[in-house]
């Protein structure tokens, strides 16, 4: 919490002691998990040199603890080191692979992180987009809103492209409150038409609600947002 605040040298200092405490009671996958947020908290800090001790610590840990999941955040934990010493194509490949095999275990949060990584790190501004989107719709998915507006904000910086995806990846948030009745409606199979007669409102103006949804949330088309259904309905209901 003290380094999403803003003070990043105290939130490393908590989580070094918290790792080590947990290093002490040879409770090696709690100190894996611990050691990935320090070494965040570290590059985010300036101290490259703590940083690369926890990189170093995790790719020790990645060959005795059982699982899969101590690899990638091994290589996760190198890419922001790199990132952090200027090597940003080493990076963005690392976080890159980091982030793929994070998603493949479930492991949403970090490979959200791996993501947002590989995305500062890219090279080409449609990559950093892509990875950044990819960031910020995990993040609000996992509810971790101070980290996708961090990205939202970033993406925001990258033309208007990456404008469309910061909105995009607040998912239905991004939606006014009429926006939010009129989607709610189409994804449960109204059409344009029992829409406007629900809301009291002209087809053409459903049909234009419809497209600025779909452009917020990034679907090609109305029935693209069934996927967004459960989202939709938990929701508060626009008055």
């Amino acid at each position: 919490m003290a380094a999403l605040a803003g003070d990043p040298a105290a939130g490393h200092d908590l989580l070094d002691h918290a790792a080590g405490r947990f290093r002490a009671m040879d409770a090696v996958a709690f100190e894996a998990v611990v050691l990935i947020d320090a070494a965040e908290a570290a590059t985010a800090a300036g101290r490259v040199d703590a940083a690369a001790a926890h990189s170093r610590r995790l790719a020790e840990l990645s060959r005795t603890i059982e699982g899969e999941m101590a690899g990638p955040l091994a290589q996760l934990a190198r890419a922001q080191v790199l990132l952090a010493t200027g090597r940003a194509a080493l990076a963005a490949a690392a976080a890159a692979e980091a982030s793929d095999a994070l998603d493949r275990l479930g492991c949403r949060l970090y490979g959200a992180m791996a993501a947002e990584v590989a995305g500062i790190a890219a090279t080409s501004r449609g990559t950093a987009i892509d990875m950044l989107a990819r960031a910020a719709s995990s993040y609000h998915g996992c509810g971790a809103v101070v980290r996708r507006d961090r990205v939202a904000k970033r993406l925001a910086s990258l033309g208007d492209r990456g404008r469309r995806a910061a909105v995009a990846g607040r998912g239905p948030a991004a939606l006014t409150p009429r926006e939010l009745q009129v989607a709610q409606l189409a994804a449960r199979g109204h059409t344009a038409a029992e829409i406007g007669r629900e809301l009291f409102i002209g087809t053409r103006t459903v049909e234009t609600h419809l497209a600025h949804t779909c452009a917020k949330l990034g679907c090609r088309s109305k029935r693209e947002l069934v996927r967004f259904t459960g989202e939709l309905d938990r929701m508060p209901e626009a008055p």
